[in-house]
């Protein structure tokens, strides 16, 4: 399949794949776990009741101790590219004798499983063996290695592209500006300058991206890895947007704050009114479903996941998301933008206190919604920490002891 062929396939799968938005039920939950290490590499495979229709990816939860035991408290998550129901840790994640695993589903509305059903545990003390890299010979003769995947597309600047794989490229490995191929959804080509290798990296230079606009990149040469296997040109396309400069602070004296509530794009300001006898612009109607999750790390700092079901976007003029944090509750600073199709973003290394989010849609003009907000409070020790989470409604633990009680009362 070509480049070209593959660009137009995957521009129709980006078109399907648009979140509906509309509300929705969470996706079954996952039932079967299994997983295997061998030669440093852990291998997780799990199987979803009901099929996997309408699934956008899973997310792996892992933990040293016992998830499910633990009232839904874990260590951290890593994250499918899609609905694939196997992932590869190349390493084992947490240090300790075993590592304990649990799968939720998300479907491509934002919603997640209700609560973890299983787990998997591994003992890490029989993987103790240093790993096994298999030569180029090896390789090419049918072992089980994976081949090399791109894990991720990150515009770094308005003429930068990082390219990550799953594995190190090969030393001297020959990445030229003629190795990719990059597209916008209507088939115009970005023109690729330059290509520098780094780790499992390449820096791409090409021509100025359009902010928020949708591209493709694809392969159209094989990119060699260190252990012997190789990224095909047999790749889907990757979909990613056009980097989104951060807005520069103006020196023109600062405006009293608009209270939260009162949409200043009600009416378009004075330099852009409508022609006569024409509406003013609506905006964009909000998201909805906003849900914090928080996480303690052990440096005593949290993790916070937000997620949200998106807005309905009747009027097909959404073009992003803008994120709020405040650390008092009451006033929001804008913190960032994502893509209309992001429902759901994870903040780090965020301190014992009040946190807040809100999120706002918004559209091609610069037009936002009044948003939606939540406020937790993060607490300075371990205690509270459940209550706080079970307050949310977002507790794991919590979902998972309703559906026990549920079970017993059949």
């Amino acid at each position: 399949m070509s480049f070209k062929q593959k660009t137009a396939l995957a521009v129709g799968i980006f078109l399907v794949a648009l979140p509906s938005f509309a509300a929705g039920t969470s996706p079954p939950n996952v039932k079967q776990i299994g997983a295997e290490l061998k030669d440093g590499a852990l291998t997780v495979t799990w199987a979803l009741d009901g099929g996997t229709q309408g699934i956008a990816f899973y997310r792996l939860y892992f933990s040293r101790v016992s998830i499910l035991e633990n009232n839904g408290n874990y260590d951290d998550f890593q994250q499918t590219t899609g609905p694939e129901t196997t992932y590869v840790f190349p390493s084992v994640p947490v240090k300790g004798n075993r590592i304990f695993l649990s799968v939720l589903a998300v479907n491509k509305a934002g919603l997640e499983s209700e609560g973890f059903e299983t787990e998997v545990t591994v003992d890490l003390k029989q993987g103790t063996a240093p790993q096994k890299t298999p030569t180029q010979g090896e390789a090419s003769a049918g072992t089980t290695a994976q081949p090399m995947t791109i894990v991720s597309v990150t515009p770094v600047s308005a003429t930068g592209i990082l390219v990550t794989f799953s594995k190190l490229i090969a030393a001297g490995a020959d990445i030229t500006p003629r190795t990719f191929a990059i597209s916008d959804t209507g088939g115009t080509v970005l023109a690729i300058i330059g290509a520098e290798v780094k780790g499992e990296t390449v820096l791409l230079s090409v021509q100025p991206q359009v902010p928020e606009k949708g591209y493709l990149i694809g392969l159209l040469q094989n990119v060699p890895a260190a252990d012997g296997t190789n990224a095909t040109s047999s790749l889907p396309p990757t979909v990613f947007r056009g980097f989104l400069p951060r807005e520069t602070p103006s020196p023109a004296p600062q405006t009293p704050p608009i209270p939260y509530g009162k949409n200043p794009f009600l009416a378009p300001p004075a330099s852009q009114t409508q022609p006569y006898g024409q509406a003013p612009a609506l905006p964009p109607e909000d998201p909805a479903g906003l849900l914090l999750k928080a996480v303690r790390q052990r440096s005593g700092l949290f993790s916070v996941l937000a997620r949200w079901a998106g807005s309905i976007d009747s009027r097909r003029t959404l073009e992003s998301y803008v994120l709020y944090t405040s650390n008092d509750g009451a006033r929001f600073d804008r913190n960032s933008v994502v893509g209309r199709t992001e429902t759901s973003v994870q903040f780090n290394r965020i301190p014992p206190g009040t946190f807040g989010l809100r999120v706002a849609s918004r559209d091609a003009r610069g037009n936002e919604s009044a948003g939606i907000q939540k406020v937790i409070v993060l607490p300075a020790s371990g205690i509270g920490l459940l209550g706080l989470l079970t307050a949310s409604g977002m507790l794991a633990g919590q979902r998972l002891r309703r559906r026990k009680e549920t079970s017993g009362n059949c």
